[in-house]
């Protein structure tokens, strides 16, 4: 909270520019490795196993195993957090807004550590087959065991980032709320019209009216004449 008070919104952003500093080198390391460890194929097969993680087993492996130490973390650092916000008292009124923001958002947090949780324990029936089945029995990327792993193993993940959105999207009233206006589309209303039935139409043969106008001054100077245009008049 100190922090927040004495920096405000700039720790934030450099909160986030240090993980996308240290992400990107992470990524880059990465793909390096297994850029120069697949030189004996070819150069198709080794830019879709560099960029695709799924077309590289090992890499993909070690996403999930860094995916769940990260979770293993979290459950360290959000059990510190709840218990020093369990124990703090607010002597401002920006610590105490903040302390109650950090509530909601921590409960959010608990609820999506417990869909990891779930979505761990339908990943590592998978995971370790994809392992036993690349390790020890010498099945490439390119078989049709490990491709239908990689595309089970990528739904779940897909099907996690969908709750997680969806907790977000119900657990914070005023992103429901931006959302909601962002798509008012989906739900079509008839909106009543700033003018009146007798100004509307006023408005209209007013702006038909400096069309014609307009259309009469450009005949002047063309070879048409007013009768091809009878249609408009």
């Amino acid at each position: 909270m100190r922090t927040y008070d004495g920096e405000g919104y700039r720790f934030g952003i450099r909160l986030v520019c240090y993980f996308l500093l240290v992400s990107f080198v992470f990524l880059l390391a990465k793909c390096t490795f297994i850029w120069r460890s697949r030189r004996h194929d070819d150069i198709d097969q080794r830019l879709q196993k560099t960029i695709v993680i799924v077309n590289y087993v090992p890499g993909f492996l070690l996403d999930i195993a860094i995916g769940t130490a990260g979770m293993l973390h979290s459950i360290y650092v959000l059990r510190s957090i709840m218990n020093k916000v369990r124990t703090s008292d607010s002597r401002s009124l920006s610590e105490c807004y903040e302390i109650r923001q950090t509530k909601c958002t921590l409960q959010w947090v608990k609820k999506m550590l417990f869909a990891y949780l779930g979505l761990f324990i339908c990943v590592l029936p998978f995971a370790s087959t994809l392992f036993y089945l690349y390790v020890f029995c010498g099945l490439d990327t390119d078989t049709l065991e490990i491709q239908i792993l990689n595309t089970i193993l990528t739904m779940l993940a897909d099907g996690y980032n969908l709750v997680s959105t969806l907790f977000m999207y119900f657990e914070f009233p005023q992103l429901k709320k931006a959302i909601y206006q962002d798509f008012s589309w989906i739900l079509p209303s008839i909106t009543k019209s700033a003018l009146s039935r007798k100004e509307e139409t006023n408005v209209y043969f007013i702006n038909f009216n400096k069309l014609i106008n307009a259309l009469r001054y450009l005949l002047r100077g063309s070879g048409y004449t007013q009768k091809d245009f009878s249609f408009l008049i």
